[in-house]
C-alpha cells in the first residue's frame, strides 16, 4: 500500500481508528491487498487462519453450512469489518465460510506479520484482543450454543499470545 495517501483511509477504518499515525505507518508496510469477484469463496470452513481480512469496499457474507446444498447465513459484514480473526489468532480450523456478497476489496495482514507487529507494539495486540472479545460477545448474544467454544479461542489466544495467567501489560 501506498502509506503517503493511505493512513487516513486506514484511519477511517474500524480496527484501526484509535491507533497513532506511526502504528497505522508500521502496519500499512505488512498489508496485502486483494479483490474478489462476486461469490468467490475467501475463506472456506475448516482450512487454517493464515491472515486477518479488512474490508475496504464491498460486502461479504459469512455462512455456516446448514445441510450439504443451503449454506446458513450468519451475517453480512461491510466497509471497516474484519473476519478470520477468531481461525487466525486460536490455530483452529474456520468455523465458516466467507463469500464475497458482489465485488469486494480486502487487504490483509498474514499471520507471521500480525504476530511480528504485537511483539513490536504490545498495544496493538491489546487492541486486536479487545476487538476480538466484543465480537465473540455479540456472537455469543446472537448464537448462544457458540459461547463456550469461542471462550476456549479467546483463553487460548490470550495464553499463548500473553502468558499464562498473566493480565496483558498496560
Amino acid at each position: 500500500m501506498d502509506m503517503n495517501n493511505d493512513i487516513k483511509s486506514l484511519q477511517n477504518l474500524g480496527i484501526f481508528s484509535t491507533l497513532p499515525d506511526d502504528l497505522i505507518e508500521d502496519i500499512g508496510s505488512y498489508l496485502e491487498e486483494r479483490v474478489y469477484s462476486s461469490g468467490s469463496e475467501i475463506l472456506h470452513r475448516g482450512d487454517t487462519g493464515r491472515a486477518l481480512y479488512i474490508i475496504l469496499s464491498g460486502n461479504v457474507m459469512i455462512e455456516m453450512p446448514k445441510d450439504k446444498s443451503i449454506p446458513l447465513p450468519l451475517a453480512n459484514l461491510g466497509p471497516g469489518d474484519i473476519f478470520g480473526e477468531i481461525s487466525l489468532l486460536s490455530g483452529q480450523p474456520a468455523t465458516a465460510t466467507v463469500v464475497a456478497d458482489g465485488d469486494v476489496e480486502l487487504i490483509l495482514l498474514p499471520k507471521d506479520k500480525l504476530l511480528q507487529m504485537f511483539e513490536k507494539h504490545p498495544p496493538l495486540a491489546r487492541h486486536i484482543v479487545t476487538l476480538l472479545a466484543n465480537r465473540l460477545s455479540s456472537t455469543d448474544m446472537a448464537i448462544p450454543n457458540f459461547t463456550d467454544e469461542k471462550k476456549l479461542i479467546l483463553q487460548r489466544f490470550l495464553e499463548q499470545n500473553m502468558g499464562r495467567g498473566k493480565t496483558p501489560p498496560e
